[in-house]
């Protein structure tokens, strides 16, 4: 897909818990990286059903947005 447009693809994980992990990962094992894994959460889970913030600061979406920043050149 990416050398379609010449442009990197990074994979992320979502809704992943301790049943799925290593499946998935084994899946994805040699496509392009996998850059983060965000685990199951219910918390996020119910604000996204009930249409309301995330209260939930996760770290995964932090090391997750910090790949991004560093991909891009620091945001520009």
């Amino acid at each position: 897909m990416g050398e379609n447009i010449n442009k990197p693809v990074h994979f992320i994980l979502n809704k992943v818990d301790n049943e799925n992990e290593t499946i998935l990962s084994d899946a994805f094992a040699s496509s392009p990286p996998v850059v983060g894994r965000i685990h199951r959460n219910t918390d996020v889970a119910a604000a996204c059903l009930a249409g309301s913030e995330m209260k939930t600061d996760l770290q995964e979406i932090s090391e997750i947005a910090d790949f991004i920043e560093q991909t891009n050149g620091g945001g520009n």
